[in-house]
């Protein structure tokens, strides 16, 4: 789904309420679509047919032309339950994906044991100091958190001053 990201708003409480009624209508478009539909279309094409439409996509450069949007951002349910792998449990899964053309970064965030583990890929060009970046979700998640905290206790759905 493409939701609005309010990089330009100052404010946290307002930036939580515009992703927050964006993600809200683009979850609703979602829903529209029946389940499973999208795995059938996949299972239906053949695998020969999927690649011959991505190297159209790619050799025309249409990525390049119309881009619509530059970052992807994933979040992907994991078990609550551990996991292990020939005895060893699993401590954390911090998910590695990838940046397509025209693409500058890609965060996939994966729920495990009731944690979020976070993993961002960049173009070097583009984001050329990752590390700043994942400093910087760290302090936006903790402001963002605050404000939550705040809207719940206040319990009138607005972020306060």
């Amino acid at each position: 789904m493409l939701a609005p990201l309010p990089t330009s708003v100052a404010d946290p409480g307002l930036r939580l309420e515009i992703v927050h009624s964006a993600t809200k209508i683009a979850k609703a478009q979602q829903a529209a679509i029946p389940q499973g539909l999208v795995d059938q279309i996949s299972d239906f094409a053949p695998p020969a047919l999927t690649a011959r439409a991505a190297r159209v996509v790619f050799a025309t450069g249409l990525l390049h032309r119309l881009p619509p949007f530059n970052i992807t951002i994933s979040n992907v349910p994991g078990p609550n339950v551990p996991v292990y792998l020939c005895g060893a449990r699993l401590i954390a899964h911090y998910p590695v994906s990838v940046v397509t053309d025209g693409q500058g970064l890609n965060i996939t965030l994966v729920g495990y044991l009731g944690q979020l583990h976070f993993g961002l890929v960049s173009c070097r060009e583009l984001v050329p100091d990752i590390d700043a970046l994942a400093g910087y979700l760290t302090d936006e998640l903790a402001m963002l958190a605050e404000v939550a905290a705040k809207r719940t206790a206040n319990g009138s759905g607005a972020a306060s001053p």
